[in-house]
C-alpha cells in the first residue's frame, strides 16, 4: 500500500521513487491542499504536472480537495477509470462535472460541494453527497435503481431546483429494492426529495441506522411521509427493531425515535402557531402515522418504557393516547412537560368501553415527570397516583399499582408525600421545594 499511496504534497524526489517502485500497480491519489495554496482558485503548476502524469497510470482511489475555479472535465471525467473503486471530491466552492463519470468499478463515491452529472454506478456501495446541488428526485432513483449492492446512502443538505411537476408525477412507484442497504441518514434535504424517496424505497430487515432530520414547509404530504420513514425506520415490522421508543412533541419540531438508531426530526418553523390551519398537520397526528408503520406486525411489541415529551396539555393528552395505542404493555413512563401538567391526571381515571372499564397504560408502575418551571406544583399528580392504586387495590387483575413516583423540580406539599407513604408508593425528588 505504502508505495501505491501518491501526492502533490510529496517531494518530487520521493514522488519519483514511488512513482518506481510501484511498477504497474493501480494508484491511489491523494490530491490534499494546504494553506496558502488552497486560497487559489485553481490548480497550481505542480498540482497540474502531478495529475497529467497520474492520469498516464491506472488509478484505485482518489480524494482531492477541487479548487472552486477547477473544471473537473480535463482531470477526470475525460479519461477511463477502469480500476477506480473509490473517489472523494471535497470541493473548495460549488464544482461540477459537465459529463457523466466512466468508473464501472466504483465502489465509494463521496462528493461536498461537487455536482456530478449522474449515470449508472452498478458497483456503488456507499454514496455520500453533501452541501452538493442535486442529484434531483429522478436522478437519484437513477443512481439508486442501478446500484443493487448500495449499503450506505448519506444524504445532507442538497439542493434541488424545483422540478417540473408534471416531471415528477411522471417516474413510475416502482420500489427500489436495496437488499444490501445498512444505513440511511439525511439530513435537511427537501420535502420532495425526501418523500419521493422514501414513497419507493425498501430495505431489508439487517437495515441497521435510518435517521431522518428534515426542514419543511410542507403540510398536505407529511402524514404519509411519516407512515414511510415509520416502514422504513423498521423493515418489514420487525418488532424486535424497536427497543427504545420516544415521541418528543416539541415547539415547532417533532422527534420520533423506535430505537437510538432508527429515528425522525421533523422541523416546521410556525408549527405551533399554524398546524391548527387544515393544510398544517397536527404533530400528534404526524406521530400516529409513523407509529402506526413501526408496529404494523401481528402482535403488538412488548416494550416496557417509553419517553414522552409535550410542550402544551392537549399535546401531552394525545401523546398518552398513542403511548397507549401503540404500546399497551408500558410499564415505566418518563416524561418532560413544558405545560399542562394536570393532563397527567386522565392516569387516575378509568373509562368504559362496551361494558367493561378501561384505565390508561393499565400496567403502569413507574411514572417520572419533569417541568421546565419550577412554579409548578405536583400535588395533583401525587392524589392522581393515590387513586390510582386504590383502584389497583380493587382490581389488581386489570391495573397495577404505581410503585415510583420520580419528581424533578417544581414544588410540592409535605402533606402530599405523606400521602405517598400511606399508600405504600416510592418517590424520588430531584430538585423539587417541598413546602
Amino acid at each position: 500500500m505504502f508505495w501505491k499511496l501518491i501526492s502533490p504534497l510529496f517531494k518530487t524526489s520521493f514522488q519519483d521513487l514511488i512513482w518506481q517502485r510501484s511498477k504497474d500497480a493501480a494508484l491511489v491519489l491523494d490530491v490534499s491542499r494546504t494553506w496558502p495554496t488552497s486560497r487559489t482558485s485553481y490548480w497550481t503548476e505542480a498540482e497540474k504536472a502531478y495529475l497529467e502524469r497520474a492520469w498516464t497510470r491506472e488509478i484505485r482511489q482518489l480524494r482531492a480537495m477541487v479548487p472552486a475555479a477547477e473544471n473537473l472535465d480535463a482531470y477526470i471525467v475525460d479519461h477511463d477509470h477502469a480500476d477506480l473503486n473509490s473517489l472523494s471530491l471535497y470541493g473548495e466552492g460549488q464544482i461540477a462535472c459537465t459529463r457523466a463519470l466512466r468508473t464501472p468499478q466504483l465502489a465509494v463515491l463521496r462528493l461536498y460541494k461537487c455536482h456530478l452529472t449522474w449515470n449508472d454506478l452498478p458497483k456503488l456501495r456507499s454514496l455520500s453527497v453533501v452541501v452538493t446541488h442535486g442529484p434531483n428526485l429522478t436522478e437519484l432513483i437513477q443512481v439508486l435503481r442501478s446500484s443493487p449492492l448500495l449499503e450506505q446512502l448519506y444524504l445532507d443538505r442538497i439542493s434541488i431546483t424545483s422540478e417540473d411537476p408534471s416531471n415528477r408525477a411522471s417516474i413510475p412507484l416502482i420500489p427500489i429494492n436495496l437488499p444490501r442497504l445498512s444505513i440511511i441518514i439525511i439530513r435537511e434535504v427537501s420535502f420532495s426529495l425526501a418523500s419521493g424517496l422514501f414513497a419507493r424505497l425498501l430495505p431489508p430487515p439487517t437495515c441497521r441506522i435510518s435517521k431522518i432530520e428534515l426542514v419543511s414547509e410542507q403540510g398536505p404530504g407529511l402524514p404519509g411521509f411519516c407512515h414511510q420513514v415509520g416502514r422504513v425506520s423498521v423493515p418489514q415490522g420487525l418488532a424486535e427493531q424497536i427497543t427504545d421508543p420516544r415521541l418528543h412533541i416539541l415547539p415547532h419540531a417533532l422527534y420520533l425515535q423506535v430505537s437510538p438508531n432508527r429515528c425522525l426530526n421533523i422541523n416546521v418553523v410556525g408549527w405551533s402557531n399554524q398546524e391548527e390551519r387544515s393544510t398544517i398537520p397536527r404533530r400528534s397526528e404526524l406521530a400516529r402515522n409513523f407509529f402506526e408503520a413501526t408496529t404494523a406486525v401481528s402482535s403488538k411489541p412488548r416494550i416496557t418504557s417509553f419517553h414522552l415529551q409535550a410542550d402544551s396539555r392537549s399535546n401531552l393528552a394525545e401523546g398518552l393516547a398513542i403511548v397507549h395505542d401503540f404500546f399497551p404493555e408500558i410499564e415505566e413512563l418518563d416524561i418532560g412537560i413544558e405545560k399542562g401538567l394536570e393532563a397527567l391526571e386522565v392516569l387516575g381515571e378509568s373509562t368504559t368501553e362496551e361494558g367493561s372499564t378501561v384505565w390508561l397504560l393499565p400496567k403502569l408502575s413507574v411514572l417520572k415527570a419533569r417541568m421546565v418551571a419550577s412554579s409548578v406544583k405536583y400535588d395533583g399528580i401525587v392524589t392522581m397516583a393515590v387513586k390510582r392504586n386504590e383502584a389497583a387495590t380493587l382490581s389488581p387483575q386489570v391495573l397495577s399499582p404505581l410503585t415510583l413516583l420520580g419528581l424533578a423540580y417544581g414544588r410540592v406539599q409535605s402533606e402530599s408525600l405523606s400521602r405517598l407513604d400511606e399508600a405504600g408508593i416510592k418517590y424520588e425528588l430531584k430538585g423539587v421545594a417541598v413546602l
